[in-house]
């Protein structure tokens, strides 16, 4: 996983990624055999209230990201490999899997959007 990956999308150039998750994502490719799309990584205030984000988005404190899905069984694989390496915050969505370790939320959770 490039850290450069998870740079705030609206071009602000904010990079607060945690240690933690960019760990977590690197451990997650190794595993899958393959480089992992981030299609939302940190963002700033501005960028997450133009994504519809809550206003305690674990994206802007950098430890959230979403990850594009390709099918059913991509989702799947991603899923199952978050939670191998002690994601237990995830959220699903039809195009991408939200995984999460901001250790201050509720923990062993799994929504949708």
């Amino acid at each position: 996983m490039n850290r450069s990956d998870l740079t705030c999308r609206c071009g602000c150039g904010q990079n607060n990624a945690t240690d933690d998750l960019v760990s977590v994502l690197t451990a997650m490719e190794d595993e899958m055999g393959e480089g992992l799309t981030i299609t939302s990584g940190c963002r700033c205030t501005d960028h997450n209230i133009a994504e519809g984000g809550s206003p305690t988005s674990s994206h802007l404190y950098g430890l959230a990201a979403d990850i594009q899905v390709t099918g059913d069984s991509h989702r799947f694989e991603i899923m199952e490999t978050a939670m191998m390496f002690g994601i237990t915050r995830i959220g699903v969505a039809r195009t991408f899997v939200h995984v999460d370790v901001d250790p201050d939320k509720t923990q062993n959770v799994m929504w949708v959007y």
